[in-house]
């Protein structure tokens, strides 16, 4: 009983360090992360070449890189407050913008 217990202790263990590592390199690239691309015209190569690079980072963050991944939108509409696929977060971060005060 005491080495199934030990095993699974230490198992849990090496669990918890790898869900931290995942975390410490999420908020590494977190601020690496150039901001100054939300302020641009929507319309601008940049802004969506900056949009792109977000939403590739949002899907990471969720352990998927498809389209149908649900994250929450920070657009000037939903206020982060509702949950949509990429592909209709893209739509509305180009047509109506990110909200004044959403940092990423």
């Amino acid at each position: 009983m005491n080495g199934i217990g030990s095993h699974i202790k230490y198992k849990s263990e090496v669990i918890i360090h790898l869900k931290i590592t995942e975390i410490v390199h999420t908020i590494s690239v977190y601020k690496r992360m150039d901001r100054d691309w939300i302020f641009l015209p929507r319309i601008s190569v940049e802004y969506e070449k900056g949009l792109e690079e977000f939403i590739q980072f949002a899907q990471r963050h969720e352990g998927r890189s498809d389209d149908e991944v649900n994250f929450r939108c920070p657009c000037v509409n939903y206020l982060n407050a509702r949950k949509l696929n990429s592909a209709a977060i893209r739509e509305h971060l180009i047509c109506d913008g990110f909200l004044p005060s959403y940092t990423i």
